[in-house]
């Protein structure tokens, strides 16, 4: 979870056919490799997992979609290395969030661990690990949405991130994210529409 301070809607429209070819599943495992091509190469390699406390369901949802509008309660971990001129930097989180059983409300709760870097010379290389945890609150008021604020252990920045799935006439469905925090900026972000 990072701290929010910028106005950041972001808009996805993902569409897809209500069926998905899929069996209910339990667990999430992702790794990605990007090389940024600059004056000098940036390496960042990550690997990423959740496992959801029940059986998410896929029947008449989109694969990608699945455990958000199923309100899946959850535990996930994120590890990644970042290598620019020989230097490997390490980072990694992990998180908690849980969707409380016959109310609308929502809890979550992570820490993260990085490695950054404080001193550089022709015959060493010095970091440090910092860890910061935070949380996040919200309500789940109607089926596909889902409104949450987020706060770190040294404060509160006031925000609010709201999302929601929906489904077209067609058997399709959309997606968006809004999230505004003070103090107050504008940024948009636009993701490629994508067949889920």
């Amino acid at each position: 979870m990072t701290k929010l301070r910028s106005f950041a809607p972001a808009l996805l429209f993902a569409l897809a056919p209500a069926a998905a070819l899929s069996d209910d599943y339990r667990f999430e495992v992702k790794g990605t490799f990007d090389r940024f091509s600059t004056e000098s190469d940036l390496d960042v390699a990550t690997l990423a997992g959740t496992w959801y406390f029940a059986p998410v369901s896929t029947d008449n949802v989109p694969l990608a979609e699945a455990a958000f509008l199923g309100r899946a309660s959850s535990l996930s971990a994120i590890a990644a290395q970042v290598e620019l001129v020989g230097i490997h930097l390490n980072a990694g989180s992990a998180s908690v969030g849980y969707y409380i059983p016959g109310t609308m409300f929502y809890a979550g709760v992570g820490v993260s661990r990085n490695e950054d870097l404080i001193g550089l010379s022709s015959t060493m290389v010095l970091t440090e690990y910092n860890t910061t945890w935070s949380g996040t609150l919200g309500i789940a008021p109607l089926d596909g949405l889902l409104l949450t604020t987020d706060f770190q252990e040294h404060g509160y920045d006031p925000n609010i991130t709201a999302r929601y799935v929906g489904k077209l006439p067609n058997n399709h469905f959309y997606a968006g994210s809004v999230s505004v925090a003070v103090p107050f900026e504008w940024k948009y972000v636009i993701s490629n529409g994508r067949i889920l």
